[in-house]
C-alpha cells in the first residue's frame, strides 16, 4: 500500500500507511525515500534517511541512491560528493556506476551539464557509462563544449563497460555538433 501511493504520487497517504507499519523494515523505509525523493520532496527523503538511522535501519544501495538524488534535486552538491566519498564507510555501500550516472543524470535533466562535469571531474570513479550519462544530456541540451569532453573521456579511458564496438559516443557527438 505504501508503494502504491508513493508511487502515485499520494504522499500524505503514502506517509499515514507507512506509520501503520509496526516495524518498518528496509524495504518499506526505501520506498519512503525514493517517492519523496522522485516526487521532489527533497528535504523529506534527507529527514527519512536520518530517521532510518535513528531507528536502526542500516541504508543499502537503493537508500543511498534516493539520497544522492535528494541532494541534487536539492543543490546540495557537496553533500551529494561526501555521501558518495563516505559510502563505503558510513553505510557500508560500494560506489557504483549507478550512483554517479544518477547524480549526473538528475543534473543534466535541470540543464546543468556545466555542474554535471564538474561534479564527474572530483570523483575518483567514473568510466564510460557515467561520461555516456553526462555525453547524452549534452546532446539533449546543445552543450557542445562539455560534450566534446564528455565523449573524449569515453575514448580515451573508458573504463568497465565499454564494448569495443559502441558507437554511441560519436552518434551523440554528432548530434551536438
Amino acid at each position: 500500500v505504501v508503494q502504491m501511493y508513493g508511487s502515485c504520487g499520494c504522499l500524505q497517504e503514502m506517509e499515514a500507511a507507512f506509520l501503520e507499519i509496526r516495524e518498518p523494515n528496509l524495504f518499506s523505509w526505501n520506498i519512503l525515500l525514493t517517492a519523496y525523493a522522485q516526487n521532489g520532496k527533497s528535504r523529506k527523503a534527507v529527514e527519512v534517511m536520518a530517521r532510518m538511522g535513528l531507528e536502526g535501519e542500516r541504508p543499502n544501495e537503493i537508500s543511498v541512491l534516493g539520497l544522492l538524488v535528494a541532494c541534487v534535486h536539492l543543490g546540495m552538491l557537496d553533500e551529494a560528493r561526501k555521501v558518495v566519498a563516505g559510502m563505503r564507510d558510513d553505510y557500508g555501500v560500494d560506489p557504483r556506476t549507478g550512483h554517479l550516472s544518477a547524480v549526473v543524470g538528475v543534473l543534466a535533466r535541470c540543464g546543468d551539464t556545466a555542474q554535471a562535469q564538474v561534479f564527474l571531474e572530483s570523483l575518483p570513479l567514473g568510466g564510460f557509462a557515467t561520461w555516456g550519462a553526462l555525453l547524452s544530456a549534452c546532446s539533449t541540451h546543445g552543450d557542445a563544449g562539455n560534450g566534446r569532453e564528455a565523449a573524449k573521456r569515453m575514448l580515451v579511458d573508458p573504463g568497465r563497460g565499454k564494448k569495443p564496438d559502441d558507437s554511441s559516443p560519436y552518434a551523440l557527438l554528432a548530434n551536438i555538433l
